[in-house]
């Protein structure tokens, strides 16, 4: 088999290959992406069911606040009643329309509870922070203070996909926080945050962090302009929320996959559910910040990677499985069609190996044939004429059939690459006339007239019987389209070491989006001009291949009328032999 038909039968398996393998791995990667958007999507949404609840809860416990601090006595008993007969409180506390703080003060008698709730929000009411945001409220602007979270640094390295704030002070310790506080003040139109509902816009919540707990103070702006309001017990809110959370739970039973961590600034695990137990290395696969006013605290979503990479695997081992089936498939088609190829190759070796051996065969009788024929027509009398005119018919379609079983031959020859050139020298106008006599008779007998203008008479070293051959096939295709016209033209000149001579005729000619295709192997014209007409389509192919055999070419231009043929031969100038 030719290495031309193998590599088209590899292309014809790799480039589909390549192909679907591209289109396999690009279906792979989006289907991943695609899996793990919906999946962690999916997640999201659970946590942010979570984080719903958490909300809620909020909303409820600040409409018993509200309901607390609608109180009409603010003397120091009555406060402290409440404090007292509401475990989720710890402190309550009561500003003047100036935002000084009116309750508790180092003017009252402080017991310990209130002594430590003055230490802790000491800068709070000593900045006139919470005055600060109840105006903010008030004139309902978003734009937050200095002491909002977003001023606070971060402590801990991000995790994706959420963005945690931690609480620092430039690059202490945290042991040397311990004593600090952290003002991390909001109003209730906070930005980048979902927006807790509110009673009114009288009311807000107010975070801070002293020493390493989260603090949440309620406070409410009275018709008059003072504000009360109550600081909660951090340990009874966390409690508290831990409680809406699901049961940790570690069996099979579990209602969720994975872990779900509840987590501080800091990192620090508050709480946790689900049946696997990240290790602390591990990261989460999602993330979400709580909505105001806990947006420090974190819930993180941790998912077994073996599960995931396992879906992940189950889906390249159906790609791949695809691809081996399309693989073999493609293979399989391969291989049939270059068993039929081959078989069909074969065949037409076969055939092409008869016809030259037929031809072949056929050359030699037919040479006797033609040659006595000559032989006979020399001896015939001029009286005789009708027995000379039969011969003359022998003599042309003996000819006829020499020059069709040469075109035969030299084409087997140019397929095999055997076709070659013997050159030896002469003159051009010498073969052309000997072409001319051998084309008189038949030419006669359709009463085409040749017009010659020979001017090629130089000794020059060319194929003699290549040429006859050139000239053969071009006057026998005006003695078979062209013969209408009545005139065939031929004309001939030399320049130096080159030869050219012009064929044309008076006939329909040949279309020009044709013109190339006329010197392919077995094409011929199809339309009108070929009614009646035979032949194997090979002559031009083969003129064309010996005019370039002899470094020259065989062109057909362009014409007014007819068809015109111009054939160049390089034609070295010969030696004369010296006596």
């Amino acid at each position: 088999m030719k290495p031309k038909l193998i590599i088209i039968f590899l292309l014809i398996v790799l480039l589909p290959l390549a192909l679907l393998v591209w289109l396999g791995l690009r279906v792979a990667n989006y289907e991943q992406k695609e899996t793990q958007r919906q999946f962690e999507q999916l997640l999201q949404n659970r946590l942010s069911d979570i984080d719903q609840n958490i909300i809620n809860f909020l909303e409820q416990r600040q409409r018993e606040l509200q309901q607390l601090t609608k109180t009409s006595n603010y003397d120091i008993a009555s406060l402290r009643n409440i404090v007292r007969d509401n475990p989720i409180i710890t402190q309550m506390f009561y500003l003047d329309q100036e935002g000084n703080l009116q309750y508790p003060t180092q003017t009252n008698t402080l017991n310990k509870a209130e002594t430590t709730f003055l230490e802790r929000a000491r800068e709070i009411f000593a900045s006139n922070k919470l005055m600060e945001q109840s105006i903010v409220n008030d004139n309902d602007n978003p734009t937050l203070s200095d002491s909002s979270s977003y001023m606070v640094a971060k402590k801990r390295a991000p995790q994706k996909p959420q963005t945690r704030f931690f609480y620092a002070e430039s690059q202490k310790d945290e042991t040397e926080n311990t004593e600090e506080s952290y003002s991390l003040g909001f109003s209730n139109q906070m930005p980048n945050r979902q927006k807790m509902a509110t009673l009114d816009q009288s009311q807000g919540w107010y975070v801070w962090y002293w020493s390493t707990a989260l603090h949440l103070m309620y406070w409410q702006k009275l018709p008059s302009g003072q504000i009360i309001g109550a600081e909660l017990d951090n340990v009874r809110l966390a409690s508290d929320i831990i409680g809406i959370l699901p049961a940790t739970q570690s069996s099979a039973k579990s209602t969720i996959e994975g872990c779900i961590r509840l987590t501080n600034p800091l990192g620090d695990s508050l709480y946790q559910w689900g049946p696997h137990n990240p290790e602390i290395y591990e990261q989460p696969l999602t993330s979400k910040t709580l909505s105001y006013p806990l947006n420090l605290w974190q819930l993180d979503y941790y998912f077994p990677i073996a599960q995931l990479l396992g879906t992940q695997k189950s889906l390249a081992f159906n790609i791949i499985a695809a691809l081996a089936v399309l693989t073999i498939a493609l293979i399989s088609l391969a291989i049939f069609f270059y068993r039929e190829s081959c078989r069909d190759i074969r065949q037409a070796s076969q055939r092409v190996s008869f016809v030259n051996q037929v031809s072949h065969e056929l050359k030699t009788p037919l040479t006797n044939i033609r040659m006595y024929a000559e032989l006979m027509e020399g001896t015939l009398s001029d009286e005789d004429e009708k027995s000379k005119k039969h011969l003359n018919i022998v003599v042309s379609e003996s000819q006829r059939l020499s020059r069709l079983i040469g075109n035969i031959l030299n084409f087997s020859r140019k397929e095999r690459n055997k076709l070659t050139i013997h050159r030896s020298n002469g003159t051009i106008d010498d073969v052309i006339k000997v072409v001319m006599d051998h084309f008189k008779p038949s030419f006669d007998t359709h009463d085409i007239e040749i017009h010659a203008d020979l001017n090629a008479t130089q000794l020059v070293s060319f194929d003699h019987d290549a040429l006859e051959q050139i000239l053969g096939n071009l006057f026998n295709n005006v003695e078979k389209y062209a013969k209408q016209g009545k005139v065939m033209h031929i004309s001939s000149r030399q320049d130096h070491e080159s030869t050219t001579m012009k064929i044309w005729d008076h006939g329909p000619g040949i279309p020009s989006r044709k013109a190339e295709k006329i010197f392919a192997p077995f094409f011929r014209i199809s339309d009108k001009i070929q009614e009646g007409a035979s032949g194997t389509g090979i002559g031009l192919t083969i003129a064309q291949e010996l005019a370039r055999m002899h470094s020259g070419d065989l062109k057909l231009l362009e014409s007014k009328t007819g068809a015109l043929f111009q054939v160049t031969l390089k034609t070295p100038i010969a030696k004369e032999k010296q006596l």
